[in-house]
């Protein structure tokens, strides 16, 4: 499912505004657009190469925590997107930054480095 602007864009740039004002009801049809979900999968390891576990990972406006095994998985639609990954151990914030490219038939995200995301202390950034 993607989120539609009007009239009948999944692209936010390409909306057309609606203008309304202060005690008057405007109306106008949106039209939804049904485009292709596309499952996003992957295994988040730390610096040694272990699953990490407790990662936040966050794709577009979804987040989740990974379990012991570092797995984490979306559904989204094509596109170049940002995933980043984060986790805090004491007093240390460990961040992983990648780019994802989703698109057509294939089942699987082609990624900008290497296929795991390495959380690395911020200082490192």
């Amino acid at each position: 499912m993607a989120i539609t602007y009007f009239p009948a864009t999944v692209d936010r740039a390409a909306a057309d505004p609606i203008s309304v004002s202060a005690g008057l009801t405007v109306t106008r049809d949106v039209r939804l657009r049904s485009v292709p979900g596309r499952r996003v999968r992957g295994v988040v390891r730390d610096e040694t190469g272990e699953t990490a576990a407790g990662v936040s990972v966050h794709l577009e406006n979804q987040t989740v925590v990974t379990g012991a095994n570092g797995i984490f998985e979306f559904v989204t639609r094509d596109g170049e997107w940002r995933l980043t990954g984060t986790r805090k151990d004491a007093d240390i914030e460990r961040r992983g930054i990648t780019a994802v490219l989703v698109w057509g038939p294939m089942p699987f995200v082609t990624a900008t480095q290497a296929d795991r995301l390495i959380p690395r202390p911020m200082s490192k950034l």
